[in-house]
């Protein structure tokens, strides 16, 4: 399980429960700026949930400085899953969400329970045996997630596009190398630029690369680059091929 999903999701404040836009990028693996932007895109389709506040907090994210305030959004459980929503779907998109969901659930659940009295010795035995129960469901998601968290993050995130050299760092090869066994398996062509297939699947975009030769006149080469989508495809893909060869 991602380490994102391990801190406190939602939080309570007077006006009753919430997430931040803050939260929802590091979750997602998304840029902060990014997922601000597209709340500001959408604002009126956000605010028929009611009106998202705004703040300045000290952020630890890797975009900003240690400590450097950011402004960030606050959502209630209709605006965040609207958010969700408006992102491109992946693996690690469709977890935080499940986690998110469970999250505001968890803590409505809470809220609506009577305050326990410790001094009960049949609450307080209650109390311990909820605790070890999700403390054991938590050991076994994490078990169960940290390989596919571990890889997200290496790719650093799963909505941004790649470059082929990056994805084979990631997968601990060579990029010629892999560039081979792409045009071997035909999901590139001699050129290296995908095959339709596996642009319409979403596994690869191809850009226009600017630069300038020796005259200073601008020129134009396309260049491959991999989804996130196609980064998970690409990895099992290349783990496959990495044990039928072992």
């Amino acid at each position: 399980m991602d380490v994102r999903m391990s801190k406190n999701l939602v939080e309570r404040t007077g006006q009753g429960l919430f997430t931040t836009s803050l939260i929802v990028a590091e979750g997602t693996s998304n840029e902060h700026r990014a997922v601000l932007q597209l709340i500001r895109a959408h604002i009126e389709k956000f605010q028929r949930f009611g009106q998202i506040a705004f703040e300045m907090r000290n952020s630890a994210d890797r975009e900003y400085a240690a400590g450097r305030p950011t402004q960030i959004a606050l959502l209630n459980e209709h605006q965040a899953t609207l958010l969700i929503t408006f992102m491109r779907n992946s693996e690690i998109v469709t977890e935080f969400k499940v986690a998110l969901v469970d999250a505001f659930f968890r803590m409505a659940e809470a809220l609506r329970r009577p305050p326990i009295d410790l001094r009960d010795p049949e609450q307080l035995l209650a109390l311990l045996g909820d605790y070890a129960r999700d403390k054991q469901q938590l050991q076994q998601q994490v078990a169960e997630l940290e390989p596919k968290a571990m890889f997200h993050d290496e790719v650093t995130a799963a909505v941004n596009d790649q470059p082929i050299g990056a994805i084979a760092k990631v997968l601990g090869t060579g990029e010629y190398r892999l560039f081979r066994w792409l045009r071997d398996n035909r999901i590139l062509m001699a050129n290296n630029l995908p095959y339709q297939p596996y642009v319409d699947a979403g596994y690869f975009h191809v850009v226009e690369r600017t630069w300038r030769d020796s005259n200073g006149e601008p020129r134009f080469k396309p260049q491959t680059l991999v989804t996130g989508k196609g980064a998970v495809y690409l990895q099992r893909r290349w783990t496959s091929k990495e044990a039928c060869a072992a």
